[in-house]
């Protein structure tokens, strides 16, 4: 059976950025199976009397989000299986309108409280929490991955105040150990400034990191206290195009809830800013890059080079709308191919058969999946695709608006015109507006993706509709959850398109 208690967020857990802290989730879920124990007859003070108790042996958490203070939550669990003397129990914190803020899976020991050994579970030990069905997440393997190399810390003393009632330091006061056992702030800053006491072996160790990463004091200061920075490397090709700034605002809505610092670099589509953009994540040591490259990786060479900055960098990535197939790096995408079809296909169904397209240079894995789509469509409906009707640019308005004059004088033009981003949209309308001509009077179009101040200009054309906002977020959840889960399997996230139709 499912528990659930309701509660909110009280101030003494908090942290000093006003959220729910990690050992905050984690008490909730421990205090909610506490609950649930008392709940069904199956709680402490029986368990005492059986001379057995419980150890959570495991846990799996992921956070979507966590909430601030005085926020209504609610903590849920539910057992999902039993096996010789383990149990196995998945958790779920949600808000009051059911917005999943966290989830969790755990595994569980039954233990003897005299011989510490496990002992296997009888019906008497299980019937009670009945089984439920197992959550629906990744699953990740029990076994942790140590890294080769390892550096040793300070003794930490257990004090009485980490235990519980089982006399065991209990799960969540093991993250605040964590925590705290870390080189501090006050430590860096007194090797930098060869002041205070600060042990040989802990000198020695900040000193080498600060060579072999060749940090300026004040990053020092700031990654090396908490080992790592808590900042998110996004690069984004073209920061002055609505399209991406959609998915920076997707993006910082994740980030701004979980405490975490963007270092935005924007490319201009240049190679040469494409790799300052990574090396200055690599000197700031991020914990992980949302990566939209300004070029393809077509090259050979160019592709090499790019996995091995990567393995340099050694942080998680996750790229973003531009797909370039590298081992191991996940990413999320738009089904361009499909939108662009299925434009081609309602303008056929309207009863177009001149379609033009404005495309981009084929080099350009996006511009062929957007002129496959193209092609297709025409084909399928057995509609010959006239001569030059089809324009090479570049997705940038300057070249398309030369293009889009180009179309518009030819005697024979196009009835209709699919644009394939929204600057070729720009320069294809500026091109018609020249002429005193408006869609779609004149002629009809059918850009990719909204342009918002059309829109409320009342221009009516039609676009392919893109939820950057829900790239920008399922990408910076994407990497989240990576750098939660370094090993599991590549992941790639593909999102569906909208025809959004005025008038064909």
């Amino acid at each position: 059976m499912k528990y659930s208690f309701g509660g909110r967020v009280r101030y003494s857990e908090i942290g000093e950025n006003g959220l729910l802290t990690l050992p905050g989730v984690l008490n909730y879920f421990q205090d909610c199976s506490t609950f649930q124990s008392e709940e069904v007859g199956l709680g402490i003070s029986v368990l005492k009397d059986w001379k057995r108790f419980w150890v959570l042996s495991a846990w799996q958490v992921i956070v979507e989000r966590y909430p601030a203070m005085g926020e209504e939550i609610r903590t849920s669990t539910w057992a999902y299986g039993f096996r010789g003397f383990m149990g196995f129990r998945n958790f779920a914190m949600d808000t009051a309108d059911g917005e999943r803020l966290a989830y969790a899976n755990t595994f569980w020991t039954y233990i003897h409280a005299e011989n510490g050994f496990p002992v296997k579970l009888t019906e008497r030990d299980t019937t009670a929490y009945g089984i439920e069905e197992k959550l629906d997440m990744d699953y990740a393997p029990r076994k942790i991955l140590l890294p080769e190399e390892t550096q040793p810390q300070e003794s930490f003393t257990v004090q009485k105040h980490h235990l519980d009632t089982n006399h065991h330091v209990n799960n969540a006061q093991y993250v605040d150990i964590a925590r705290e056992a870390g080189v501090s702030k006050a430590t860096v800053s007194r090797v930098i400034n060869n002041s205070g006491a600060v042990s040989p072996r802990t000198k020695e160790r900040v000193l080498e990191i600060i060579k072999e990463n060749k940090f300026s004091p004040s990053a020092t200061a700031r990654n090396l206290s908490k080992g790592t920075s808590s900042a998110i490397g996004f690069v984004v090709p073209e920061i002055d195009n609505p399209f991406f700034g959609e998915i920076l605002r997707g993006v910082t809505e994740i980030t701004d809830k979980n405490n975490l610092t963007l270092i935005c670099c924007n490319t201009d589509d240049e190679r040469e800013k494409d790799r300052r953009a990574l090396d200055l994540f690599k000197e700031n040591r991020v914990r992980g890059i949302l990566y939209t490259p300004a070029v393809d990786y077509t090259d050979k060479k160019d592709r090499k080079n790019l996995i091995r900055i990567f393995d340099e960098i050694n942080v998680p990535v996750v790229v973003m709308d531009r797909n370039i197939n590298l081992p191991n790096v996940d990413g999320v995408y738009f089904n361009d191919y499909q939108g662009i079809y299925e434009a081609t296909k309602a303008l056929i169904g309207a009863g177009h058969t001149k379609i033009g397209i404005i495309n981009a240079d084929l080099e350009k894995p996006l511009a062929r999946d957007r002129q496959k789509g193209f092609t297709d469509a025409m084909e399928q409906a057995g509609i010959p695709i006239r001569e030059g009707y089809i324009l090479a640019g570049d997705f940038h308005a300057t070249k398309s608006y030369h293009l889009s004059r180009e179309l518009l004088a030819m005697e024979d033009r196009p009835t209709a015109v699919i644009t394939c981003n929204n600057r070729t949209t720009l320069g294809f309308l500026k091109a018609l507006s020249e002429r005193g001509e408006s869609v779609p009077d004149d002629i009809v179009c059918f850009g990719l993706d909204r342009i918002e101040t059309l829109e409320l200009l009342g221009n009516n054309y039609n676009f392919i509709e893109r939820d950057a906002m829900k790239m920008g977020r399922e990408a910076i959840k994407l990497l989240i959850n990576r750098m939660a889960f370094p090993g599991r399997p590549k992941m790639e996230v593909v999102l569906d398109t909208k025809l959004i139709i005025n008038k064909l």
